[in-house]
């Protein structure tokens, strides 16, 4: 990102090669960020109050109380394709996009209440179900919907999914014994644990069920346990993320003792184990990303003072590289947590917004506004290869949800999904004047 873009007046701004920001004077919101193989781009967000309004594909969307959430694509150069609106729920979170082939896009949602995505109702039975759907590509026209759902308050929770090469949803969490999904019971209803630690994987094109397992997690245990997954090109399953407790996932137990530690587990495309091993203690693993060959890159928080053998300066924000045996051998220590995404050249590309202090590999500056944004590029292997700081004054832009702002697209270009509001910032194809609160989408150079 932003290596082939010269930057002759030394300003940082000579990156982007389109922006854009949806809004009016109310408040939107971004959700979630996805970028197909073929270099297609979805995003979801919220229109705001009842009236609020974006313009979209030369039309204006207008919210109303009942659908106020969005789906909506873009071609892979940023040309606006088509727009859905999404039913709004009480009490909701945004849409999530799952994934994305090149023909087709599954998003999910928490599910508190009855709703109809295209199919027919879709119904909680309780508090904190889900629901997820997905959307032929072309047209954006409803394909299947189904719901996991779990009885009483107990409800479902997941944070890491993805979908595979081999078009398959896989998704890690826990949810309340007896928690069903399409009619299935994936969560034991004798268990004597309030959460019971489960896998799922799901045939894209339909979203039936595939297989699903039950995993062995300590009680205690909460929502960084499972943090993120990803696929190597053969659809094996990489999950990584942080336990004080003994786990299993089919296999020998992970045995982190009495501080936290980070984990990566590697399971076949059946969810079935396969290896794993603890690589870190007291340091919390955000997101994951797999390289052509591999390579597995981590981002997270390290809260010691030591990463594998390698020394870490202070408590810090951090991009790791993984050796085959699951330990670190490199790693570039930053403010805040990013989100990365590895592209089919191996780079590591990163992002992260910042308030205070910018800090990358001990070099430091101060946000130019509210809250900044920082891009850069690590090589295959490790090597910093550069990172730029955009922001103005009485801007604030930032990357908003670990893991859901930033992705990468086959010819190395980064797509960033992030709210905009306060003064405009150019990234380098011009001012960008947020109206209100905005969402704003930018593609950045290799």
């Amino acid at each position: 990102m932003c290596a082939g873009v010269l930057d002759e007046d030394c300003d940082g701004t000579e990156c982007a090669i389109w922006g854009r920001l949806y809004g009016d004077a109310a408040n939107q919101s971004p959700g979630s960020l996805e970028v197909a193989p073929n270099g297609d781009i979805y995003f979801t967000g919220d229109i705001g109050a009842p009236g609020s309004n974006i313009q979209f594909g030369g039309m204006t969307i207008v919210a109303d109380a009942l659908n106020h959430h969005f789906l909506a694509k873009l071609s892979a150069n940023g040309q606006e394709l088509w727009f859905k609106k999404l039913p709004s729920q009480n009490g909701s979170s945004a849409y999530r996009i799952i994934g994305a082939s090149d023909t087709s896009v599954i998003i999910s949602a928490h599910l508190v209440q009855t709703i109809d995505l295209g199919g027919g109702p879709l119904s909680s039975d309780g508090s904190g179900d889900a629901v997820f759907a997905a959307f032929d590509g072309g047209d954006g026209a409803y394909q299947w919907g189904r719901t996991l759902t779990a009885p009483g308050t107990g409800g479902t929770r997941y944070y890491a999914y993805g979908l595979s090469p081999l078009n398959e949803v896989v998704i890690a969490g826990y949810a309340a014994p007896g928690a069903v999904y399409d009619g299935v019971t994936i969560a034991d209803p004798a268990s004597p644990d309030n959460r019971v630690w489960y896998g799922l994987g799901l045939d894209g094109a339909t979203g039936s069920l595939l297989w699903h397992h039950e995993w062995q997690v300590g009680e205690l245990e909460n929502n960084n346990t499972y943090q993120s997954l990803a696929f190597d090109a053969q659809g094996h399953i990489f999950i990584t993320g942080s336990i004080v407790w003994p786990a299993t996932f089919g296999g020998p137990p992970l045995l982190p003792g009495n501080e936290p530690h980070g984990f990566v587990v590697h399971l076949d495309p059946d969810g079935q184990w396969v290896e794993g091993s603890l690589f870190c203690v007291a340091c919390y693993p955000e997101e994951i990303a797999i390289g052509p060959v591999g390579e597995i890159t981590l981002s997270g928080y390290i809260g010691f003072y030591q990463i594998g053998n390698i020394s870490v300066p202070k408590h810090s924000g951090a991009v790791f590289g993984l050796d085959g045996q699951y330990q670190p051998v490199w790693v570039h220590f930053m403010s805040e947590v990013p989100d990365i995404d590895v592209g089919v050249s191996g780079d590591v590309g990163f992002v992260f917004g910042e308030d205070e202090t910018i800090e990358v590999d001990g070099a430091t500056s101060s946000p130019h506004g509210t809250i900044d944004l920082v891009a850069g590029k690590i090589a295959q292997g490790g090597t910093m290869q550069w990172y730029r700081q955009f922001g103005a004054p009485s801007a604030t832009i930032d990357d908003m949800i670990q893991g859901e702002a930033f992705r990468l697209q086959p010819d190395g270009k980064a797509i960033v999904l992030f709210p905009s509001s306060g003064a405009a910032v150019d990234f380098g194809s011009g001012p960008l004047a947020p109206s209100g609160a905005d969402i704003g989408v930018v593609q950045l150079a290799p």
